[in-house]
């Protein structure tokens, strides 16, 4: 069952924490793009996974990644609209009528759904995003300054649970989202 989608664009609340916490680490990074993007409301995902486990069979895992990327935050598609994403994969390579019938059929979606559920349970995660560091370190959240990634990124951070090193950032206004869709 998915969940309702979202207007995280016009949401004031989010739009505060946006401007204080968010836009300073983009400028920081010096990186482009928009956040949130103007997609109203904040489309699902799934055929945007779908389509990334259609590309890692082909060898175009990263290629995909980059360019599903830049089409939300940069160009500010909807990645939850075939269309987009058939031009995503036509864009990298991807046969687009093999791409679109896997999206349509579903073709990956057990793969996908066992995938989940194993890093969730193995890594106790509570939100994305997420950064796994070495297949011990898992960090969650997006607040985080250069200089708190780069300390948890050296291993200076202490180890806990079962012995690995959490780093996580409660969800205050429940934006966590997945193949399902947000909470």
């Amino acid at each position: 069952m998915t969940s309702p989608k979202v207007d995280t664009y016009h949401d004031p609340v989010r739009a505060k924490r946006y401007r204080e916490r968010i836009y300073p680490r983009i400028d920081e990074l010096g990186l482009k793009g928009k956040i949130p993007p103007c997609v109203v409301p904040r489309p699902y995902t799934r055929n945007a996974y779908l389509g990334l486990y259609f590309a890692r069979h082909e060898g175009r895992e990263n290629a995909y990644v980059d360019a599903v990327m830049d089409a939300y935050y940069v160009k500010e598609q909807d990645i939850g609209n075939l269309q987009v994403l058939v031009h995503v994969a036509e864009q990298i390579g991807l046969n687009s009528v093999a791409f679109k019938k896997a999206l349509l059929e579903s073709t990956d979606l057990q793969e996908l759904i066992r995938d989940e559920e194993q890093v969730l349970s193995e890594y106790e995660i509570a939100g994305l995003p997420i950064l796994i560091l070495n297949g011990k370190t898992v960090i969650t959240g997006t607040y985080y300054t250069v200089e708190e990634l780069a300390e948890m990124i050296s291993g200076t951070a202490e180890v806990g649970h079962n012995g690995w090193t959490f780093h996580v950032e409660k969800y205050e206004y429940g934006d966590a989202c997945g193949i399902h869709g947000c909470e």
